[in-house]
């Protein structure tokens, strides 16, 4: 499809999933996303509030799920720190998201 159908759809709603890059992300203005997955960490506090701004606007409630590995989370703490953001863990098992507290984080198996 063409961007401009694209974003037509998604728009009215008739549209539930994209999968876009970074560059094109930047372009998507549609007040009715709830989620933004980032399968790799941005390098920077102002590209990560660029993608996670895709969802949450107009104080409609959104979800910025990042999936790392464990020598990562120390670089996601910086960046939803710097954004006064909450990062809250959760293991990926079996085939669905379990949110953990850090303690169990440690001693997940």
């Amino acid at each position: 499809l063409a961007s401009l159908q694209i974003m037509r759809r998604l728009a009215s709603g008739r549209l539930g999933l994209v999968v876009t890059t970074e560059l094109a992300a930047r372009g998507i203005d549609a007040p009715i996303l709830t989620h933004v997955v980032n399968l790799d960490l941005p390098p920077d506090a102002t590209r990560y509030a660029h993608r996670a701004g895709r969802v949450g606007r107009a104080g409609r409630p959104g979800i910025v799920l990042s999936f790392i590995t464990p020598w990562q989370k120390k670089e996601a703490t910086k960046l939803t720190s710097a954004l006064g953001v909450d990062l809250h863990d959760a293991v990926l098992h079996g085939g669905r998201l379990l949110m953990v507290t850090t303690d169990e984080l440690e001693n997940f198996e």
